[in-house]
This record gives structure tokens, C-alpha cells and sequence, in this order.
């Protein structure tokens, strides 16, 4: 098993393999992802989406991993934090 500890930054690439438990902290800079992976490592672009109730989440490809949801704060959106297979994204 691994472990992985990293602030969530739009477009940043990060090293996951499958995800067998995962937390997520709020610091003043930011989101950080705490995960233990199992497996090979695979490289994934960190994508950051806004969604309101009931709308449907862009995963941008099928292999995509839904890391966590964060409650938007004030009036702000909820938003989905996801990783993209490195070769899958900007297509």
C-alpha cells in the first residue's frame, strides 16, 4: 500500500493507483487529498468541476476517478475534484 498527500491544484499532474480510503482537509491554501492506493501507479491530471444540484458531471474520459466532492462555501457551487488519465486528457 501507498500514500499520497497533496494539495489539489487544478492541472497538476499526481500519481494514483486504486484508491482504497481517501480524506480530504480544508486548510487557508487550499484542498489537500490524503489517499492510501493500492497497485501500479498511473498518472492523472487533477480537473477541478463546479456543478449545481442535479447536473450531470463532465468526467472528460471513462477512466476518470471521482477523488472527492467539496461543499461550496457561501453562495459557491459544491465542487467535484477528479483525475483524468494523463493521456486521455485535452483530447
Amino acid at each position: 500500500m501507498h500514500t499520497t498527500k497533496q494539495r489539489l491544484e487544478a492541472g497538476d499532474v499526481i500519481e494514483l493507483g486504486d484508491i482504497k480510503e481517501s480524506a480530504v482537509n480544508q486548510t487557508r491554501r487550499g484542498t489537500v487529498l490524503i489517499a492510501v492506493w493500492d497497485g501500479d501507479p498511473e498518472e492523472y491530471v487533477l480537473v477541478r468541476n463546479n456543478f449545481e444540484h442535479g447536473e450531470d458531471i463532465d468526467t472528460v474520459a471513462d477512466d476518470s476517478k471521482v477523488l472527492v466532492v467539496t461543499d461550496g462555501t457561501g453562495m459557491a457551487n459544491p465542487t467535484a475534484w477528479l483525475a483524468v488519465p494523463k493521456e486521455a486528457y485535452g483530447r
